[in-house]
């Protein structure tokens, strides 16, 4: 909705509109829903471990942690693709960070 109103205010010709409008599906949809399709038929084929499950509630909630800082600080941050990589790397890092310390705790206190 926000592409196609910064479209509309510039008063582009049909065309051009059109134009614009195929280069980001292109650029951003088309991308979206080949990921959807391929996680879908492999993930769909195999059931996630409650382990899984939980890892990948994790990673989830950090990416929108993440983004809830970004958005609530310096939410000009989100036009530079870097940033977005750089978020997507520090709530894989915390996720990892977070699975290896549950299990040095679980391992720890069950040897005990």
């Amino acid at each position: 909705m926000v592409f196609t109103r910064i479209l509309t205010l510039n008063e582009l010709s049909p065309t051009a509109y059109y134009l614009y409008l195929l280069f980001y599906n292109v650029i951003y949809i088309v991308p979206l829903l080949l990921i959807v399709i391929v996680f879908a038929t492999t993930l769909g084929a195999k059931k996630l471990q409650e382990r899984q499950g939980k890892i990948l509630k994790l990673l989830s909630g950090m990416m929108m942690l993440c983004l809830g800082l970004t958005l609530l600080l310096e939410p000009n941050w989100l036009n530079n693709a870097g940033i977005a990589i750089i978020l997507l790397a520090v709530a894989l890092l915390a996720t990892y960070l977070t699975t290896i310390l549950e299990r040095r705790l679980i391992s720890r206190y069950s040897a005990k």
